[in-house]
């Protein structure tokens, strides 16, 4: 099984956060680092494209096997922007995920504050990067579960 994290880039030091707590996260749990990719995207916006068109440009067979990790931050402002883009995320991932027939732990952290967002992104076990990787881990056990069963 393979696990791509599709990561923003804005936001840098959160996001820096994010992802090695998911990365540690998953190592954790058991997997594998070269069974993990990152790749990196300018803002949330873009992270559901990105899944999209990798999800198209990868074999059949890998498609199979990959899991995909959404992993953003979004700092509430002065205008709506800011849920502007954690709704649409949010709704093209459930989208593409059940349209593609294909795993995303959507991870887009949405925050009133930068210290709030902080909390929720630096640190390790309580922050939301440790919990997308143990969320993965528990979409895995369920599918070896679900495979096991229908043997």
């Amino acid at each position: 099984m393979k696990f791509i994290i599709v990561a923003s880039k804005f936001n840098e030091k959160l996001m820096d956060g994010l992802i090695e707590n998911t990365k540690s996260s998953l190592i954790d749990s058991g997997i594998d680092k070269k069974d993990i990719s990152l790749i990196r995207v300018p803002g949330a916006y873009e992270i559901p494209q990105m899944i999209n068109l990798v999800h198209n440009s990868v074999t059949q067979d890998l498609n199979n096997h990959v899991i995909y990790i959404a992993l953003g931050v979004v700092i509430e402002g002065e205008t709506n922007h800011a849920q502007m883009i954690i709704d649409t995320t949010g709704q093209s991932l459930l989208d593409l995920s059940l349209a593609k027939n294909i795993l995303i732990v959507n991870e887009i952290v949405g925050a009133p504050s930068y210290k709030i967002a902080e909390v929720r992104c630096i640190g390790k076990e309580n922050t939301r990067g440790w919990y997308a990787g143990k969320a993965v881990i528990e979409l895995v056990n369920e599918i070896k579960r679900l495979v096991e069963k229908n043997k």
